[in-house]
């Protein structure tokens, strides 16, 4: 059995204990007020929080479909930590833009939601 294979067989689990990982992190990095981190952490959750409503956290790596690319939860912690880290640059770098660390938290974890959904879609081919 490949390895693409046993993480397409273990996919659930693997997304499962990747959600309750970022979550413990997410906690740990608001309690411990770092910002670097809370920034990766919640856009991360916020990237994989949209795979598994959308697929279940049943796609853990990129596949191809009929309707476009499907990223996965992999790609979606990845896409939604660097989409944290582009929502926090002001905070993080000391700008105008300051507010607190849980406006912080709800503005990485929005901003990974969304540029997974964003980065799906725009790689879909149009069906109707």
């Amino acid at each position: 059995m490949s390895l693409n294979d046993r993480i397409k067989e273990y996919s659930v689990p693997i997304t499962l204990v990747a959600f309750v990982t970022l979550l413990a992190v997410v906690y740990i990095s608001l309690k411990g007020q770092d910002t670097f981190l809370l920034a990766l952490s919640a856009g991360a959750l916020g990237g994989l929080l949209h795979e598994l409503f959308q697929s279940g956290g049943k796609i853990a790596l990129i596949e191809p479909h009929k309707d476009g690319y499907y990223l996965g939860s992999l790609a979606g912690m990845l896409f939604g930590a660097v989409a944290g880290i582009m929502a926090a640059r002001f905070f993080l770098t000391g700008g105008a833009d300051q507010h607190g660390v849980s406006q912080l938290a709800y503005d990485t974890f929005l901003a990974g939601l969304s540029l997974k959904g964003l980065a799906e879609a725009a790689s879909g081919t149009p069906t109707l």
